[in-house]
């Protein structure tokens, strides 16, 4: 009876040495080619971000969805302990839809307002978009730089002030020498030249940032409405009814959307030329920081916040971080 019994505890162990051995080869044959079905499993699962898009995203790691599919392959980077190829310069297309603009769609696609106007000619500025409107879209920021006669890729690379081995690498040219006047290089990471951005930015021109209202104070010295002081007023204000629509006073990068002591709700747009203009009081802010907007476009609504005695807009423009007389660059409606 004693050896049946140790008989069976043996068998009993020995199985579950086979099943441990087994555990371990499972474990082993994960570790070895883990790397290769994650990587499979990235370039296999696509889909659209979205009804007003036409590219194609990887999605099975949040951390690669900005890399479009359809590209080569050729550098390693790590992602969570796994590697994963990253792209090498590629280009898709977007079709715009109603209601699109420049910013929202740069926003989506992880890149610059920049980088799609340089590399559309068919798109005149940022408030020039068409519905149905086909746009090259890169997958990284750059450039598209047309070679003109004479032209070498050591004098491109000092125009735009990016190594000419980053411009030999992204566009796969061997022989910096065989350059073909009229051929496109893209330049990554290079920014669209100053005269350039101040055309298809928006130009330098302002509009009144409210249509409604009248003009209710001044640029520069008046008595403070609080205190009876004479203070410095760094803006001019239009009397206006609560929620009368804000707008953009000019094409530009939202830098703040928020609450601001002494100004209340808050918007700050930032210009090309060194510009920046303020909207304060606002009673709410329908824009948010990160966002690009067009000139005109509705940003806020009137309001009475933070240190204020009405519904109004106190406005600003700014050159270079100082505020600079309004009056010089819109027209006034009529003081009430």
């Amino acid at each position: 009876m004693f050896i049946m019994e140790a008989k069976a505890f043996r068998r009993k162990k020995k199985n579950k040495t086979h099943i441990g051995r087994w555990v371990l080869l499972f474990f082993a044959l994960l570790v070895t080619f883990s790397p290769t079905f994650f990587k499979k499993q990235i370039l296999a699962h696509q889909f659209k971000i979205g009804p007003k898009s036409d590219l194609l995203l990887t999605t099975f790691y949040p951390q690669v969805q900005h890399y479009v599919c359809k590209t080569n392959y050729n550098q390693a980077i790590g992602i969570g302990g796994i590697e994963v190829d990253k792209p090498s310069m590629e280009t898709l297309f977007y079709t715009v839809h109603s209601g699109d603009t420049l910013g929202e769609i740069a926003q989506r696609q992880g890149i610059k307002v920049e980088t799609i106007l340089g590399a559309n000619q068919s798109v005149k500025s940022i408030n020039s978009l068409r519905v149905g409107q086909r746009l090259r879209i890169p997958n990284q920021d750059g450039i598209f730089h047309k070679v003109q006669n004479g032209q070498t890729l050591s004098n491109i690379s000092k125009t735009y002030k990016v190594s000419l081995e980053k411009i030999l690498d992204t566009n796969d040219i061997s022989r910096p020498t065989n350059l073909i006047a009229g051929k496109e290089v893209f330049i990554p990471g290079a920014k669209l030249l100053p005269s350039s951005k101040e055309y298809l930015l928006g130009g330098i021109g302002f509009i009144r940032p409210v249509t409604a209202g009248h003009f209710s104070s001044g640029y520069g010295y008046r008595r403070d409405p609080f205190n009876g002081s004479i203070q410095f007023h760094t803006g001019i204000d239009f009397a206006a009814y609560q929620g009368t629509s804000i707008r953009a006073s000019r094409s530009g990068k939202v830098v703040c959307s928020d609450w601001v002591n002494g100004y209340g709700n808050t918007i700050v747009i930032e210009h090309t030329g060194g510009y920046a203009t303020r909207y304060a009081h606002n009673s709410k802010n329908l824009v948010s920081k990160g966002m690009y907007v067009n000139q005109g476009q509705v940003i806020g609504l009137v309001g009475n916040t933070g240190r204020s005695m009405g519904a109004h807009l106190h406005f600003e423009i700014l050159k270079n971080g100082r505020p600079v007389n309004p009056s010089s660059f819109i027209s006034l409606p009529r003081r009430g």
